[in-house]
Parts: structure tokens; C-alpha cells; sequence
């Protein structure tokens, strides 16, 4: 692609990086994440999140939040759930 925008350029890491994690080796559906697919997500990506005792807990709430129909897989509309909401929060957190 020639000429893409940042904002083009944005939106394509987000779809690689969806597509990076799901779909694992053995996984046939590269649709979703599986539990262990979203945790070496937030644990590569995000590793902030993942730290300790608290970490467990962050991704267990992320899980059973993220999982609207309860298949115990992220779907590509329940990960851009997240990604909005981190977007959110870190312009929360940038625009005090």
C-alpha cells in the first residue's frame, strides 16, 4: 500500500496484531483468541497488565468482560472493545 495514512497505519497493527495471536498452532479458528492466545497478547503487548497476583486478576475480569457470548474466545469486535477502551483510558490519563 502506497501513501497510507498514520491513522490507515494504525488501524493495520491492530488488525496484524489480532492476527498475530489468534489462531495459534493447533487453533483452527485464526477468527478468535483463545484464552491462552489473549493471554500471550496482554503478556507480549501489554505486559504492564500482567505483573503478579494483580496481573491474574486484570486478565481474568478482562476475559470474562471481553467474552459478550460467553464462547470463552475474543472475537475481533470484543478485541476492538478493548482497544478502545485502553485508547480511552490512556486519553484519560494523557489529558490531565
Amino acid at each position: 500500500m502506497a501513501n497510507i495514512t498514520k491513522f490507515q497505519e494504525a488501524m493495520l497493527i491492530l488488525l496484524a496484531t489480532f492476527r498475530k495471536y489468534a489462531g495459534a498452532p493447533g487453533d483452527k479458528d485464526k477468527n478468535t483468541l483463545t484464552k491462552a492466545e489473549f493471554k500471550a497478547m496482554l503478556d507480549a503487548e501489554l505486559p504492564i497488565c500482567g505483573k503478579g497476583e494483580e496481573g491474574k486478576n486484570f486478565f481474568d475480569r478482562m476475559m470474562e468482560d471481553l467474552d459478550a457470548n460467553k464462547d470463552q474466545r475474543i472475537d475481533f469486535q470484543e478485541y476492538m472493545i478493548l482497544v478502545a477502551g485502553l485508547t480511552m483510558a490512556m486519553h484519560d490519563m494523557t489529558n490531565e
